[in-house]
C-alpha cells in the first residue's frame, strides 16, 4: 500500500544464499533507482541490496513531502519504517541476519544515523553528506521549519549514549551548501 515503502530488491550476483545485505536510503528528492552504480559494485561483490524510497518521493512521491520543511518528518517516518523494511528485505533475499549494512546520503543518511542510536540489528554503516548533529542544521532550509524541541528529542548527537559501536564510513565535502562539513 501507500504507507508501505516500495523497494528495489536485488540478490548478490553471485546468487549465494545468506548474502550480506546493503539497505540504502536515498537523499530527498531523489529516488531509490537513481544510483545504479552503487547498487551494481554491490551485487557484484556479493552483497545483495535493498534500496528504499524515502516517504514522499519515488513511488510513492508526494511533491509537498519534497520540499525542505518536511525534511524532519520525512527522516522520522523513514526510521519508523527500517525494521520493518529490514525484516522483510532479508527474508525476501535471503540474507544474513547478522550481516546487514545501513547507508544513505542526505536524508537518508539522517535517517541511518537517528536509526543506530537505538538498538538495532546493523552489522556496518555507511553516510554520505549528511548530519548526525541536527541542532547545527536548524537555521537551514532543510530543519528551519522544525520546532527546536522536537529536533532535540531525536537529534542524533544527542542520543550518542545509545551508539553501539560498528564498523561507520562518512563521505562528506566541505563545498556542501546544504549540509556543512562540520555538521558530519
Amino acid at each position: 500500500g501507500s504507507n508501505q515503502a516500495p523497494a528495489l530488491l536485488i540478490p548478490a550476483e553471485a546468487g549465494m544464499t545468506s548474502a550480506p545485505l546493503v539497505i540504502w536510503l536515498h537523499g530527498r528528492t531523489a529516488y531509490k533507482e537513481l544510483d545504479p552504480g552503487r547498487y551494481l559494485r554491490l551485487i557484484r561483490n556479493g552483497i545483495s541490496v535493498c534500496a528504499v524510497d524515502l516517504p514522499g518521493h519515488g513511488e510513492r512521491s508526494s511533491p509537498e513531502m519534497q520540499e525542505s520543511p518536511q525534511v524532519l518528518d520525512v527522516v522520522l517516518q523513514m526510521v519508523e519504517e527500517l525494521d520493518e523494511i529490514t525484516s522483510a528485505a532479508i527474508d525476501i533475499l535471503k540474507a544474513n541476519p547478522d550481516r546487514v549494512g545501513l547507508g544513505g546520503m542526505s536524508a537518508g543518511g539522517m535517517a541511518t544515523l537517528a536509526r543506530l542510536c537505538e538498538p538495532h540489528p546493523y552489522a556496518a554503516c555507511s553516510v554520505e553528506a549528511t548530519t548526525g548533529n541536527w541542532a547545527a542544521q536548524a537555521t537551514l532550509p532543510m530543519l528551519k521549519a522544525s520546532d527546536a524541541a522536537r529536533i532535540a528529542e531525536v537529534d542524533p548527537i544527542d542520543h550518542l549514549a545509545n551508539w553501539r559501536d560498528i564498523p561507520f564510513q562518512a563521505f562528506h565535502t566541505r563545498t556542501d551548501e546544504w549540509v556543512p562539513f562540520e555538521a558530519q
